[in-house]
């Protein structure tokens, strides 16, 4: 027989091995879940600060107008200062409410490319200025011809996914920062391949811009290589139908756990079109902040052959869910495995922009579906 106090020393000694063991692991695993930075050989060649100097004999207006043009009734003119930025107003473009519309008045802009690796997909950054509201609209990117400034490729639509200018951001600037970097300055990225990369002689890459508005605001632009296969979606995008016409979510303009809200209703079913980079098998992952951990959609597509989302909570789904910084806040990464089959049996490529057309439907005993934003990434 073990006296009371032999019991005790025996509890005491395998619980501080349990801890000590415990610890190793929690260190290992974050060791292992440390991701992959998003962006390397970032070149940002303007940012909006107030103090940005120009060459000599140069304005911020020559400056805008050697790096920005204006094609049909499209203008680029400064603003000046607004909140610690210094803006460039863009106006009297095309609106663009969805991506089956092109625009026939809009800006190129130029940017040299001699940082980057060239056999490596890279990702092009506007800082944009954003009001409270989302009333300054969620900006589209094509490629450009060199020469003719003509529409070459989609790159998307994308805005901040902030709301009332407070909080964090998913989306991360060409620094692997922030992209909130000030309460109404946010960096928004659009993907490119290589291949896509087409410049002139001097090195020079052209980027048409249109916004879903007629007037936008920038406060800076930048270019980085791309290091996975992240593609970030807003959660006002499929809210606001921008890439098809079909759309029952709701955008909320408000602040939940730092960052925007969308919602679907129980019972129904919602065709997203999910852009994504390349066709492989994909992560499709819902950054969900409520704190049901327990799945809440399946896919209806026809062909469909899985299960409802598999959950991770604060762990890693791909790389990028491993970069992000949670401070606290209940994110659960609700993610879907696509084989590269399902892919491209169903994938819709509009303006050279590939999408996922998914079918997601709510289970009825969900109240409602909260999310903060969606994106692909290869698995």
């Amino acid at each position: 027989m073990y006296s009371n106090e032999q019991v005790i020393e025996a509890v005491n000694n395998l619980s501080e091995k349990y801890n000590t063991l415990y610890e190793d692991f929690v260190r290992l695993h974050t060791k292992a879940n440390v991701g992959q930075p998003l962006y390397s050989n970032a070149y940002i060649p303007y940012e909006g600060h107030t103090d940005h100097s120009f060459p000599e004999g140069q304005t911020i207006q020559t400056f805008i107008n050697d790096n920005i043009q204006k094609i049909g009734t499209a203008a680029a003119a400064n603003y000046g200062a607004w909140n610690n930025r210094n803006m460039i107003t863009l106006s009297a473009m095309t609106a663009v409410p969805n991506i089956d519309t092109a625009p026939v008045n809009y800006v190129v802009l130029k940017i040299q490319t001699e940082y980057l690796d060239k056999n490596k997909d890279g990702t092009f950054f506007l800082l944009h200025a954003e009001a409270d509201s989302h009333s300054h609209g969620q900006v589209w990117v094509w490629t450009a011809d060199p020469v003719s400034k003509t529409l070459k490729k989609c790159l998307g639509c994308s805005s901040g996914d902030k709301a009332s200018g407070e909080g964090q951001s998913f989306q991360k600037g060409p620094d692997n920062g922030q992209a909130l970097i000030l309460r109404y300055h946010h960096w928004i990225c659009f993907n490119f391949e290589k291949e896509d990369l087409i410049t002139d002689d001097e090195g020079f890459a052209y980027f048409a811009i249109a916004c879903t508005n007629a007037l936008t605001y920038i406060s800076g632009w930048a270019i980085a290589n791309r290091n996975t296969e992240f593609f970030w979606t807003p959660v006002i995008n499929p809210a606001s139908k921008r890439y098809s016409n079909i759309g029952a979510i709701t955008y909320e303009n408000s602040n939940y756990a730092g960052v925007g809200l969308s919602h679907q209703a129980p019972a129904t079913t919602q065709q997203y079109y999910i852009p994504y980079n390349k066709s492989r098998e994909l992560y499709l992952v819902f950054i969900d902040n409520t704190i049901m951990h327990k799945p809440t959609a399946t896919i209806e597509n026809p062909n469909w052959g899985g299960e409802a989302p598999e959950i991770l909570i604060r762990n890693s789904v791909g790389n990028f869910s491993s970069l992000i910084t949670y401070n606290g806040q209940p994110y659960v990464f609700k993610y879907f495995k696509l084989t590269q089959d399902f892919v491209e049996n169903n994938t819709v490529v509009k303006q050279g922009l590939k999408l996922l057309e998914i079918n997601l439907k709510i289970l009825k005993s969900e109240r409602v579906f909260h999310f903060s934003g969606i994106y692909t990434e290869n698995a």
